[in-house]
């Protein structure tokens, strides 16, 4: 069921990316294309790592969007910490600071996976 929820997570995430507008869109779409093409495995790898802490963020925090946005970036930002590959780094440092009302608007969509998966 994990690696079943991850593909579903990791589907949400290439949506939210190609949705995202402007320059910030072609910012965020362009920094995924690169990242995958260097370890396609790295959305799966990524949303893995992250899930568990993601989903008890969530649950603390619903059903506020920015709340729960806020969590997850805090989270996502000690973790970034912890990564030595300067390219990634480099990438999620030059979208961080307008990743906010991005990652709001994709809560809800995260909250029917979590309801889906019985996460909740």
């Amino acid at each position: 069921m994990r690696s079943v929820f991850i593909d579903a997570c990791v589907d949400l995430l290439e949506k939210e990316v190609k949705a995202t507008k402007g320059l910030t869109g072609l910012t965020a779409q362009h920094a995924y294309g690169l990242v995958c093409a260097l370890k396609p495995d790295a959305p799966h790898r990524a949303v893995d790592y992250l899930m568990d802490d993601f989903i008890l963020a969530y649950q603390k925090t619903q059903p506020d969007p920015k709340a729960v946005a806020a969590a997850w970036l805090a989270i996502t930002d000690e973790r970034v910490k912890e990564r030595k590959h300067p390219l990634v780094t480099k990438l999620y440092k030059g979208l961080r600071p307008r990743a906010q009302p991005y990652v709001e608007l994709a809560v809800p969509k995260f909250a029917t996976l979590v309801e889906q998966f019985q996460f909740s």
